[in-house]
């Protein structure tokens, strides 16, 4: 990027992991609002227990595992703020340490006065099936040399159809 020129992205807090190499003269703000409204960027991730679940037990031990002891180092790991605020000041410390230049880490705990209404999933009918069927798409075209591209959108275009239709029904 060149002297005078600016860019802004809108990602999740768990991409600092990702921008460890983007050099240090970036930083974090709180988005623009638009017509006044204040949006944050908020989305956040979480463990359950499914009702049907073949070891209900077994997973409530490795949940709880995963939220208490293991948290601290599984935040870290993968930059996810913790949602304990007894948590946060840790966490943050530690992002302030990882990226010295970065001055504005409040805005985030701000953001989060502003969450998305609905989630950023929430706009896609049936996410996880959706998001599924848009996977085993892109591994298409990473993979096959000789897909025939027009027959396999059609394909996505249909399934993504029946996928988002199930969810109309619900």
């Amino acid at each position: 990027m060149s002297i005078g020129a600016a860019m802004m992205m809108i990602p999740h807090m768990w991409y600092t992991c990702c921008i460890a190499d983007a050099g240090k003269t970036w930083d974090l703000a709180a988005l623009p609002s638009y017509n006044g409204k204040v949006n944050g960027r908020v989305d956040g991730d979480t463990y359950r227990i499914l009702k049907g679940a073949k070891n209900p037990d077994a997973a409530f031990t490795v949940l709880s595992y995963l939220i208490g002891p293991a948290s601290q180092k599984l935040l870290l790991t993968y930059g996810g703020m913790p949602a304990r605020t007894a948590d946060q000041d840790a966490f943050f410390a530690a992002k302030a340490k990882q990226f010295p230049f970065v001055t504005n880490w409040d805005v985030v705990k701000a953001g989060l006065h502003y969450p998305d209404n609905p989630s950023g999933d929430g706009f896609m009918p049936n996410y996880t099936e959706a998001a599924g069927r848009m996977d085993t798409f892109w591994s298409l075209l990473q993979n096959n040399g000789k897909l025939n591209l027009d027959d396999e959108i059609a394909k996505m275009q249909s399934d993504l159809q029946a996928i988002f239709d199930k969810a109309a029904t619900k």
